[in-house]
């Protein structure tokens, strides 16, 4: 990776790290219910012991188990990407861009065609479910773990 390279990862980690903590803690105040027509996707204070949203989506991730409604909460994380990317300026959404496996292609000098979704997915699988795979706290440690007897016990 030559130092042009280094310089725009450097922006695109601090924007994404910046997002990243947005996102995560608007879903650890997300203690509702997630719902999906009549269905509930998550229900807190439910037999899991998962306090949020997050946590359920941290569980998921770290188990690689992912729920039939699991699209749901990817919809959710980019709902909340999407209006931060949106305010990005122009030339800190180039430098996402170039991250992703669309841009390899691309010359300089050429027009950068780039689509807010790819850089929500980006910033979604870079950063917020990354940091979803190495999260931990005594809920989801309980969940994973669980107690002998019970019935969440792996």
């Amino acid at each position: 990776m030559g130092y042009k390279d280094k310089i725009i990862k450097k922006f695109v980690d601090f924007e994404g790290e910046r997002i990243s903590r947005k996102v995560i803690i608007a879903l650890q105040k997300r203690t509702d219910s997630l719902e999906v027509g009549n269905y509930y996707c998550f229900t807190p204070r439910s037999e899991s012991g998962l306090k949020n949203i997050w946590d359920e989506i941290c569980v998921q991730q770290i188990e690689a188990e992912f729920s039939a409604y699991w699209s749901y909460f990817v919809l959710e994380v980019e709902n909340l990407i999407e209006p931060e990317v949106e305010k990005l300026p122009e030339h800190i959404q180039q430098a996402i861009w170039l991250q992703i496996e669309e841009s390899w292609d691309y010359e300089e000098g050429e027009e950068m065609e780039i689509a807010t979704y790819q850089l929500v997915d980006y910033i979604a699988e870079e950063y917020v479910f990354e940091k979803a795979r190495r999260w931990s706290n005594k809920q989801i440690n309980h969940f994973i773990h669980g107690e002998e007897g019970s019935l969440f016990y792996s």
